[in-house]
C-alpha cells in the first residue's frame, strides 16, 4: 500500500509516516482529526487512542503493533497490519470496519479470522505467513474480491470446493505455499480471472481438467511446480491467454496437441525445462508467438526434434536459449545450423 504525502487547508498534515512525525513531535487533536492516510511505525508519539480519534482516516497501514490490540477506526477503507498474534482478534479489538475494502495482513493466524468473514464488501485481500491450512466454506460469500494473494502461507493445502463461485475475481496469487496439493474441480467456472500466479508450490500435483474453461486468462505464470507432469488436454482452450511462464517445471515433459490453439499467445518462458518430448507439430501454428524463452534448458534432445516447428512461427522475434557447452546444452554453432538447416560447424 501507498501513502500519498498530501498537505491540506491551513497546512494540516493528511498523511503520517515516520518521515513527517518525529519520536519527539507531538500531533494536535486538529491534525488527528483531518488526518485521512496514517502509517503507524514504532517510535512514533501515536497510541491506538490517537487512531481511533482519527475520524476521516481512510488508509491505514500498521507495520508493526506495539500493543496488545487496537480498535480500528470504523472510516478505514484500505487496512494492512504486520503482527506477531496467532488470532486477529488478538490483534483488533472489536469489528472491522464494515466499509473495508482492501486488507493485507501479514501474522501468524492459525485460523482463518471470523471477522473477517463478516466484511462482504472486501474486493482486495492480501495473506502473507499465516498458518491455516484452509479457508472457510463462506469463503465465497466474497462476491465482490477481485484479487486475492496468498503468500508463504506454508500450512494451506486447498481451496473451498465452491471456490468457481468467485464470479468477480480477475487476480489470483499463490506463493511459497508449500503444502499446497490441489486446485478445486470448480476452479475452470473463474470466468473472470485474468491473471494467476502459482509459484513454488511443491506438492501441486496437477491442472483442473477444465482448466481451459478460464476464458478470460490473460497471463499465466507456473514456476517451481515440482509435481506437475503434464498440461491438460483443455489448455489450448484458453484463448485470450498472451503470457504464458512455465518455468522450472522439472517434472513437465511434453506440451499437449491443444497448446497450439493459443492464437493470442505472444510470449512463452519455459526457463529450466526438461521435457523429454519433442514440441507438438501444432506449435509451429501458433500465429501470434513473438518471445520464446528456453534458457537453461536441460532438454537439449528437443531442440533437434523441434526446430523445423519453431522455424515455422510466423511473427516469432526473439529466440532465448542457452548456449553453454554443458549438461547437454546445445553450443552455439550447433543451435545455428539448427536454425539455418545447415552442418554445424566443429
Amino acid at each position: 500500500m501507498k501513502l500519498a504525502s498530501a498537505w491540506g487547508h491551513s497546512r494540516i498534515r493528511r498523511t503520517l509516516t515516520k518521515k513527517n512525525v518525529s519520536p519527539t513531535s507531538t500531533v494536535t487533536d486538529m491534525e488527528t482529526k483531518e488526518v485521512i492516510a496514517l502509517r503507524l511505525e514504532v517510535s512514533m508519539p501515536l497510541n491506538s487512542t490517537h487512531v481511533f480519534q482519527m475520524q476521516k482516516l481512510r488508509y491505514l497501514d500498521i507495520e508493526e503493533l506495539d500493543e496488545a490490540y487496537f480498535i480500528c477506526p470504523s472510516s478505514v477503507v484500505l487496512l494492512r497490519l504486520r503482527g506477531e498474534g496467532n488470532s486477529l482478534e488478538d490483534l483488533v479489538k472489536g469489528h472491522l470496519p464494515a466499509c473495508l475494502v482492501a486488507l493485507d495482513l501479514k501474522a501468524p493466524l492459525k485460523c482463518f479470522p471470523t471477522i473477517v468473514t463478516e466484511i462482504r464488501g472486501l474486493e482486495v485481500m492480501k495473506f502473507e505467513a499465516c498458518l491455516f491450512e484452509g479457508l472457510p466454506e463462506t469463503f465465497i460469500n466474497f462476491q465482490k474480491l477481485r484479487h486475492l494473494t496468498f503468500s508463504s502461507c506454508n500450512g494451506l493445502h486447498s481451496l473451498p470446493e465452491d471456490f468457481g463461485l468467485l464470479s468477480e475475481l480477475r487476480y489470483l496469487e499463490l506463493h511459497y505455499c508449500y503444502d499446497f496439493e490441489a486446485l478445486p474441480n470448480s476452479f475452470g467456472n473463474l470466468h473472470s480471472l485474468q491473471i494467476l500466479k502459482i509459484v513454488s508450490l511443491h506438492n501441486l500435483q496437477r491442472l483442473p481438467q477444465d482448466f481451459g474453461a478460464l476464458s478470460n486468462l490473460e497471463r499465466l505464470v507456473i514456476s517451481d511446480a515440482p509435481k506437475i507432469s503434464e498440461l491438460p488436454d483443455s489448455f489450448g482452450e484458453l484463448h485470450r491467454l498472451q503470457d504464458l511462464h512455465l518455468d522450472n517445471m522439472s517434472s513437465l515433459r511434453a506440451l499437449p496437441y491443444s497448446f497450439g490453439n493459443l492464437s493470442q499467445l505472444w510470449r512463452l518462458s519455459m526457463v529450466g525445462c526438461a521435457m523429454t518430448k519433442e514440441l507438438p507439430d501444432s506449435f509451429g501454428d501458433l500465429p501470434n508467438l513473438t518471445n520464446l524463452d528456453f534458457r537453461d534448458c536441460r532438454s537439449a534432445e528437443v531442440f533437434p526434434a523441434s526446430m523445423h516447428v519453431i522455424r515455422r512461427l510466423p511473427r516469432l522475434r526473439y529466440l532465448i536459449v542457452q548456449t553453454r557447452e554443458s549438461e547437454g546444452n546445445l553450443s552455439e554453432s550447433e543451435l545455428r545450423a539448427l536454425w539455418t538447416g545447415e552442418q554445424p560447424i566443429k
